[in-house]
């Protein structure tokens, strides 16, 4: 008996080549470190900061979905460092590099930041109002006695004890 089968092989798929065109918008910026890091033995004076592909964005999204909203964990993967070193930063290369990373968030976000933060702001400033208004409403508690400071009265008569 003859096997008369017919076998097919598929073509391997190979992805395709995809880079980003040129367009002459930034896609990357250097970050200086004012205070820069030795890591490993190796000296770490810049954080590259950089835009994320669509896929990154949907990953950051689902991160913030199950985590809740911590911005200082959501600059990683904009960066060429761990989370680790990005810990380690002097807090005003930190700011920085957060601002940045602000620049770069997809616009959407970038809204939703900016209202958030806003939200934030009225929030503080009417509590702020608030408890000024309270303040001013109740009267102050009445002081303690004061006690004499000196034997002299104030007539300048000395008091016998």
């Amino acid at each position: 008996m003859t096997k008369n089968a017919k076998t097919t092989t598929k073509a391997s798929v190979k992805d395709p080549v995809i880079e980003f065109a040129d367009t002459g918008k930034a896609r990357f910026k250097d970050v200086p470190l004012s205070y820069p890091l030795n890591v490993d033995g190796a000296l770490v004076n810049k954080i590259t900061v950089r835009r994320l592909t669509a896929r990154e964005v949907k990953d950051l999204q689902e991160t913030m979905d199950e985590n809740g909203f911590l911005f200082e964990r959501l600059i990683q993967p904009f960066t060429d460092q761990p989370q680790c070193v990005l810990d380690a930063l002097d807090q005003d290369d930190f700011a920085e590099v957060a601002e940045t990373v602000v620049d770069f968030l997809p616009e959407k976000m970038r809204a939703e930041l900016e209202n958030a933060r806003a939200q934030m702001e009225t929030m503080l400033r009417q509590r702020m109002e608030d408890a000024a208004e309270t303040a001013q409403q109740e009267p102050s508690p009445p002081g303690e006695a004061s006690l004499p400071t000196s034997p002299m009265p104030s007539s300048g008569t000395k008091t016998s004890s």
